[in-house]
């Protein structure tokens, strides 16, 4: 074989095996390589490193317990996820959730108000607007409910009769309160100091302060009749009442 024709069959081989990797799969490999590389690193910058809680008097070691974003990637942080999860915090409302590039999250709350009291035989406790168990409490100044229902709370109706109770009996004519109770079958009763109680039952807030606003006008028509209130069931359309004369 002659020098000519070696050189041909060099060639042709070397050729050959140029065209067996194409020039740009290098350029693809060093590329996903960068992008691996970036990605790593934006995963350390983009970590949550501060949780900030915006609020007065707020829990805030519990909150950040609970809320469950320290050290997760900010780009992952959802704030209705975080909003749930601080919801079993039950003294609190979460107002907002924002997230502060790169690593930065920020809670607004406050705390939830105390609006009545639940005495129960497993001890007392505060609730909220909505008659929700907000905190169990030792003592307390709020109106207190007394009760043994253990379903976790009262509805917003039964909280908005007893404040508006507070607030409109007391100057009525023999209006002062001695207790509220609560029970399943009855619903709010209202237990008078001059020895009259209703029955003001269940219901939404303004069917409740309505029949409080019955109540009221039924004791300050009494004592022109030389009539004493006894009972005063106040759940049906027409409440039926019990006196006995002065």
């Amino acid at each position: 074989m002659s020098t000519t024709s070696r050189r041909t069959q060099t060639r042709s081989r070397t050729g050959s095996d140029n065209r067996g990797v194409h020039p740009v799969i290098p350029s693809i490999v060093a590329l996903l390589l960068c992008l691996a590389a970036m990605a790593a690193a934006f995963a350390g910058i983009f970590k949550v490193r501060t949780v900030e809680v915006v609020g007065p008097g707020l829990p805030q070691a519990r909150m950040l317990a609970v809320a469950g974003v320290t050290g997760a990637n900010i780009f992952t942080v959802r704030s209705d996820a975080v909003v749930a999860r601080l919801s079993t915090v039950r003294e609190i409302v979460v107002t907002g959730v924002e997230t502060s590039f790169p690593d930065r999250v920020i809670i607004h709350a406050q705390m939830r108000p105390s609006l009545v009291a639940w005495q129960t035989p497993n001890g007392l406790f505060v609730l909220d607007l909505d008659g929700r168990v907000i905190d169990r409490v030792v003592h307390t100044t709020l109106p207190i409910i007394l009760g043994s229902d253990r379903s976790g709370g009262f509805g917003p109706g039964i909280v908005e009769a007893v404040r508006y109770a507070v607030q409109a009996l007391p100057p009525a004519p023999n209006g002062a309160i001695s207790t509220f109770r609560y029970d399943r079958k009855s619903g709010l009763t209202i237990q008078g100091r001059a020895g009259w109680h209703a029955i003001v039952g269940m219901g939404d807030p303004v069917a409740l302060v309505r029949r409080i606003a019955e109540l009221v006008a039924v004791l300050q028509k009494a004592p022109t009749l030389s009539e004493k209130l006894v009972t005063l069931d106040l759940r049906y359309a027409k409440p039926v009442a019990r006196f006995v004369h002065s």
